[in-house]
């Protein structure tokens, strides 16, 4: 960068502080970039430090609730550089995509509703553009699975060992003053009171 006279901004060191790795050199030297050129700091440069060493201390591998989540704050503050870094990191991760993923990325890579493409250049249109190119590269080579169904914890498989129940009618009442919907006069006569 300074060979091409620029200075780190926040952004760069957020994105720099996300790819280093924890504890090593680069993370100090990092900080020393930070007060040098005395870039004003913000939660997310800290957080992104912070994190990283955590994951690296716990050995922990984000899985597919973390990313959802990530995806979700990103695309809230409509960070498309973090956005892209998202399913690299996934694709590095080896962790799959799924039906949430993918909408959630989807609804990312959508053009807002008042897109006009005659209005003339547009920056944020153009970190869209950036953003769809990579996220249909990457859906091709990144494997998905299927999301269980929410209740499929509580569902149980039939024991073959459990008696089988026939329906006799039994339940049904008295059968000779059986409605269309299955009530009987009987009840309908103690539940309803006296017909009039």
């Amino acid at each position: 960068m300074a060979e091409h006279g620029l200075l780190p901004n926040i952004k760069t060191l957020t994105l720099l502080a996300g790819v280093v790795e924890p504890g090593r050199p680069v993370e100090s030297l990092l900080l020393s970039i930070l007060d040098r050129h005395q870039v004003d700091t913000n939660v997310m440069f800290f957080n992104t430090l912070i994190r990283k060493k955590n994951v690296k201390k716990s050995q922990m591998i984000p899985n597919m609730h973390i990313y959802s989540t990530l995806i979700n704050a990103a695309h809230k503050k409509l960070d498309y550089t973090y956005l892209i870094s998202i399913p690299k990191d996934m694709k590095h991760s080896r962790v799959p995509s799924n039906e949430v993923t993918i909408h959630q990325l989807e609804s990312a890579a959508e053009y807002p509703p008042t897109f006009d493409w005659y209005q003339g250049k547009n920056t944020y249109l153009e970190k869209i553009d950036g953003f769809r190119a990579y996220y249909k590269q990457w859906l091709k080579a990144m494997p998905a699975e299927e999301a269980p169904h929410p209740w499929q914890v509580f569902r149980t498989k039939p024991r073959e060992d459990q008696d089988t129940i026939t329906d006799t009618g039994a339940d049904r009442g008295l059968g000779a003053g059986d409605g269309a919907h299955g009530w009987n006069s009987v009840w309908t006569f103690q539940c309803l009171g006296r017909p009039q």
